[in-house]
């Protein structure tokens, strides 16, 4: 996969209207922050100490609650 077309992926992922966009748009209207990791692979988990690893599907409503945390 080229590097532009791994790019307009996440950015669909992101894109208004999707399920994450309006779960951030919630944090953000909050002003609580939080840093969201969004990845599996070898190299993001390497990276990652702690936090939360959520294996369900994603609400809105349940990204800014976890961000209240």
């Amino acid at each position: 996969m080229r590097e532009d077309d791994l790019l307009f992926e996440h950015l669909e992922m992101m894109a208004p209207g999707t399920q994450l966009y309006e779960g951030l748009e919630s944090i953000l209207k909050a002003k609580t922050g939080a840093l969201i990791v969004i990845g599996d692979t070898p190299e993001v988990l390497a990276l990652v100490n702690g936090g939360f690893h959520i294996d369900s599907e994603m609400h809105p409503g349940a990204l800014y609650e976890l961000a209240k945390m």
